[in-house]
């Protein structure tokens, strides 16, 4: 098995321990899951989901297409919007959303390694997009902006959040952080399954 320099001496010692898999974060997910998991059963299982892609693709890409959106974290207090990018864009970008080309500049700019940016109240330019996805710690499942009382609050209390495109359309969607943010492959189609099931309707009818 192939070491990766952030390991560095821990990989011995961690191998002694148990059976250790490094990891390359720089991987695309597909990757990392086949490294881990018994490769039959994960081509099948990336098969699944490659063919979900193209079936929401084909159901909803031409009533989507140019439909911009953003994902962030609103900080409470702070008067201020965590914007990123991640691995989800090229998900995303397969069905037929997309990134404006000024978020895409600002996060190469100004992100680095991170992939994301703070922006004040005063940039909400920046994420004046068609959707708006606000990552949520506390919830475990997609909500809209009006079933959350304090986020709800927070727009209404804002008169540059309320001309957002998004605010008028009623389309900020608040989602579960836990795997719309963190963790790595299995995250991507459990976005994917949210999509599917409360956002493409909702955003197409």
């Amino acid at each position: 098995m192939a070491r990766y320099l952030r390991l560095g001496q821990l990989y011995p010692r961690l191998s002694q321990i148990a059976p250790t898999v490094a990891i390359d974060t720089q991987w695309p997910w597909q990757n990392s899951l086949r490294l881990v998991a018994e490769i039959e059963q994960v081509e099948a299982w990336i098969s699944r989901f490659e063919q979900q892609l193209t079936t929401l693709a084909n159901t909803y890409r031409e009533m989507v297409t140019g439909t911009t959106y953003t994902m962030a974290f609103y900080l409470p207090g702070q008067r201020q919007f965590s914007i990123h990018m991640g691995k989800l864009d090229k998900a995303f970008k397969e069905i037929g959303l997309e990134r404006t080309p000024e978020q895409t500049k600002v996060i190469g700019e100004q992100g680095g390694k991170a992939n994301r940016v703070c922006i004040s109240l005063e940039s909400l330019d920046l994420i004046d997009t068609d959707i708006i996805f606000v990552h949520k710690h506390q919830h475990t499942t997609v909500r809209k902006t009006n079933e959350l009382p304090e986020l709800n609050q927070f727009i209404d209390s804002e008169p540059l959040i309320r001309n957002l495109r998004a605010t008028q359309t009623g389309n900020i969607f608040a989602v579960p952080a836990y795997y719309w943010f963190h963790g790595r492959a299995i995250r991507i189609p459990l976005a994917v399954n949210d999509l599917e099931a409360d956002v493409l309707p909702a955003i197409t009818t």
